[in-house]
């Protein structure tokens, strides 16, 4: 069978969002404190990130991106079957896709997808105690229906703003598992896994949305140089960002192929 006829067969060719290809899992987030969601809802003003919270009460990040090997004319994956397909993809059990049913609207039973103002309607119905520490959430449901007349609007890139460069996890590669996060992560566009010294971490570029004002924009951006939103990502090493500065070389952020491994020794 050819690699056409494989694609018509798969399960795949008839889910016209594929969600699996554009929402690439970063990192899960910490989410204990109101500082924790001020900072959650800044990661949500850079584009493509996508923070979300899971049926299981856990935030998670997604980097809002078509693969680099999607056809969105028509859905297709241009590498389906073929040996540069990694090994995740082939490996995916389509038929328990838990992203078709998790993205079939953005507040659905399994996800809840977030932005700014979505954020901070959450907060805004959060217990916390006198030291910021979430003390009790709102139901499941509520949220899905309040976050139904909150409306998650697609936004693009400001092409005027700085890209800038987040890291996150994994750390360094120690099982085959690992080797294939990194073959199927880097096929995103934007996405680089870079090491230095000991030190691993995948590092995605990003930039500030459009329509944010100049003030909210300057403080985001401060936020994320700084490495003040860092601690929100789990898993990360906290002086990697600091390494990374002085020994990264500028790149073109434009670049719109798969992502590489980049070592900083």
């Amino acid at each position: 069978m050819d690699a056409q006829n494989s694609w018509q067969e798969s399960l795949c060719s008839s889910c016209p969002s594929s969600p699996c290809c554009s929402h690439l899992p970063l990192c899960t987030l910490k989410a204990d404190s109101r500082s924790d969601l001020e900072k959650i809802a800044c990661l949500s003003d850079f584009y493509p990130l996508k923070p979300a919270i899971k049926d299981n009460g856990e935030f998670i990040l997604y980097y809002n991106r078509d693969c680099s090997h999607l056809n969105r004319k028509d859905s297709t994956c241009t590498i389906h079957d073929r040996p540069q397909q990694p090994q995740i993809c082939v490996d995916y059990k389509a038929y328990r896709c838990w992203y078709h049913r998790a993205f079939q609207t953005d507040a659905s039973p399994l996800l809840l997808q977030l932005n700014r103002e979505r954020i901070e309607y959450l907060i805004s119905r959060i217990q916390f105690d006198a030291e910021g520490t979430i003390l009790q959430v709102p139901a499941w449901g509520q949220l899905m229906t309040a976050f139904s007349r909150i409306h998650m609007i697609e936004s693009e890139a400001d092409s005027a703003a700085t890209a800038c460069r987040l890291y996150t996890p994994p750390g360094k590669p120690e099982k085959a598992e690992h080797f294939r996060l990194i073959e199927f992560r880097v096929v995103f566009p934007g996405i680089r896994f870079i090491s230095i010294e000991e030190h691993w971490a995948c590092r995605a570029e990003v930039r500030l949305k459009k329509g944010l004002s100049s003030e909210a924009g300057l403080a985001a951006l401060h936020a994320l140089n700084s490495g003040s939103l860092d601690s929100v990502i789990e898993g990360l090493d906290p002086g990697l960002r600091q390494r990374a500065a002085g020994l990264e070389t500028p790149e073109d952020p434009e670049d719109s192929g798969p992502g590489s491994l980049t070592p900083c020794a």
